[in-house]
């Protein structure tokens, strides 16, 4: 059995805020996904090593999951995702999801 690694061999990303956050797990199943979308300190989506990396705002993560849950369950979805769980040194939780056009 292969260990899971992070995207593109990121074990570290830094966010737009200049915070450093190190990769825990993934790639995530939907449903720890899901959990995370809506509680973890910060949401970010893109592609590594910082390809259009964005933030998504907390009031707008509902809305947000709806739009990337189907890529997340398929592969063959137009927009594909995968997802990954990163920590900050005071144990702040990151959702990265890696997109795949």
């Amino acid at each position: 059995m292969s260990r899971k690694r992070a995207p593109q061999g990121a074990e570290e990303i830094r966010d737009d805020l200049d915070r450093q956050w190190r990769y825990v797990r993934g790639p995530l199943d939907i449903r720890a996904a899901k959990r995370l979308v809506l509680t973890a300190h910060a949401v970010i989506t893109g592609h590594l090593p910082g390809w259009g990396l964005a933030r998504v705002e907390t009031e707008d993560r509902r809305g947000y999951w709806e739009s990337v849950k189907a890529g997340l369950e398929s592969r063959n979805a137009a927009v594909h995702y995968v997802a990954y769980e990163y920590v900050a040194d005071g144990g702040e939780k990151l959702l990265f999801l890696d997109t795949f056009c």
